[in-house]
């Protein structure tokens, strides 16, 4: 918190020589963005937006804090429903103004108009396209516009998994390293076809462009835009269909200034454009106090997401945060680790699947989720039944249609079913001990500090779910007239 929130109740605190005004342009002072090298840049670029966009900042200010890095600090108090930030439409950088304002994606469209390979530009890659050549001007040249201003405010490095060594990939847990690696073979294969239409370019050699993007360049602009764009529809992409591949990038807009706010789980925001006065807006649902940092809220993200899309992990848990399982995993758990004989047909999971109670599989804080309830209960119960006999069962339980009194031994299979979720909740917790102390002999970069924040969060979510695995709770999930048994 800034020195500057204490200011109350002064009388006999020492001055050290320091008047009240004397005081409060010590303060000034220390809040100026101007105060430090990385400041010096916030500071040029909000001077170049103004010039060059007319925006206009009155509550905001960028800041270097000691707990999260750069950020941004309330110059005044901000109530709810307040609009904090309005960016001028010219100040954002969609795929029809980084195409526009881009020489070395206008050659490549043109190319692929000519050619009619099948190679065709993405959103994506004309938005890191652009962030390239910014970057290759800014690194012969001082800035000479704001985008030259705002590549120098972005970072140089990510915490992203696509930054990770193999051996820090291979701590995740294994559903996030599923979807990690998806990730990063599809960048790579952006960059591959970029790189193969770069190559029929024959362009002059002023900026170099001639030169194939190496994958440190395409890693680093692609990070930019995944961790910092927002996502509009004001604006839809205006390049010929022969040269361009639509896809979810269409409506991706990196918007200077905004981008320096920090996320948290705690706010609420509200980010859109106004056709009305063509800004982007960003109003807020909550109050900051002045000199305190102001909060944006990416979504209903858990911590597992932040991570595999942006790259960091908050300190505790949210609600969205889920310890998931694959059905393959818990049919596997059932077969191998029950006593009695309890095996899982292979027509059990093709029904599973059918009525999609495949699907989010979970312990939350809370207990099991209710699909992982219904799959462990239909798993105990149709071990003996046919196709026809597990659907009709499968549609009772979800619907809820059945009572007690009619269901299969019912007081046995949910006792069992119990048992069932407390050793495989038992069984995730050690394995999740194991693997934090896996991590704890690794060298401790910052991305295995990122691990170990997750493996901790998921630890706390299996210690509380384990305390909510009632048979109570379980037969409340399956049945409406459980309150009389």
């Amino acid at each position: 918190m800034c020195e500057t929130l204490n200011i109350m109740n002064t009388t006999h605190r020492p001055t050290n020589g320091y008047g009240r005004t004397a005081r409060q342009r010590k303060r000034k002072k220390t809040l100026n963005p101007k105060n430090s090298d990385d400041q010096e840049r916030y500071y040029d670029l909000l001077k170049s937006m103004k010039k060059e966009f007319g925006f206009k900042n009155k509550s905001l200010s960028p800041f270097v804090f000691e707990d999260t890095g750069r950020g941004m600090m309330a110059k005044r108090t901000i109530c709810e429903g307040d609009v904090i930030l309005s960016i001028p439409q010219a100040a954002m950088v969609g795929v029809n103004s980084a195409f526009n304002h881009s020489n070395f994606a206008q050659s490549i469209a043109t190319v692929c108009h000519s050619i009619h390979d099948g190679l065709k530009l993405s959103g994506i890659q004309v938005l890191c396209i652009f962030l390239i050549e910014e970057k290759r001007k800014l690194d012969k040249n001082k800035p000479n516009s704001t985008w030259g201003y705002y590549v120098k405010v972005l970072p140089q490095t990510f915490t992203h998994p696509l930054y990770w060594e193999m051996e820090e990939l291979h701590t995740l847990p294994k559903q996030l390293q599923i979807c990690v690696n998806k990730t990063i073979d599809c960048v790579k294969q952006q960059f591959k076809e970029l790189n193969e239409m770069i190559k029929k370019l024959k362009l002059g050699s002023d900026l170099n462009f001639h030169e194939e993007i190496s994958w440190i360049e395409y890693r680093w602009a692609w990070c930019c835009v995944n961790t910092r764009c927002v996502y509009s529809t004001h604006d839809d992409p205006a390049m010929l269909k022969c040269c361009y591949q639509s896809s979810a990038a269409d409506n991706y807009f990196l918007v200077p200034y905004l981008d320096l706010l920090n996320h948290s789980n705690e706010v609420n925001t509200k980010a859109e454009f106004n056709n009305t006065n063509k800004c982007f807006e960003l109003k807020t649902h909550c109050k900051f106090k002045r000199f305190t940092q102001v909060f944006i809220s990416y979504g209903a993200l858990s911590n597992s997401t932040l991570l595999i899309e942006y790259g960091f992990v908050c300190d505790t848990p949210n609600k969205h945060d889920v310890v998931s399982l694959d059905v393959g995993h818990v049919l596997s758990f059932i077969r191998y680790s029950v006593k009695k004989p309890t095996t899982p047909s292979s027509s059990l999971l093709n029904q599973l699947k059918k009525y999609g109670l495949d699907k989010g599989l979970a312990f939350t804080i809370h207990g099991p989720s209710w699909t992982l309830v219904q799959c462990v209960v239909l798993a105990v119960v149709c071990c003996n039944m046919n196709i026809n006999q597990i659907s009709k069962m499968c549609l009772q339980l979800m619907q809820k249609s059945i009572s007690m009194n009619k269901f299969p031994n019912a007081v046995n299979s949910m006792t069992t079913s119990t048992n069932i979720l407390q050793n495989l909740c038992a069984e995730l917790t050690k394995a999740t001990q194991e693997r934090m102390k896996q991590c704890q002999t690794m060298n401790k970069t910052p991305h295995i500090e990122l691990v170990l924040k997750l493996w901790k969060i998921h630890l706390e979510i299996l210690e509380t779910s384990f305390q909510e695995i009632t048979t109570k709770q379980i037969i409340g999930v399956c049945f409406n007239d459980s309150d009389d048994k």
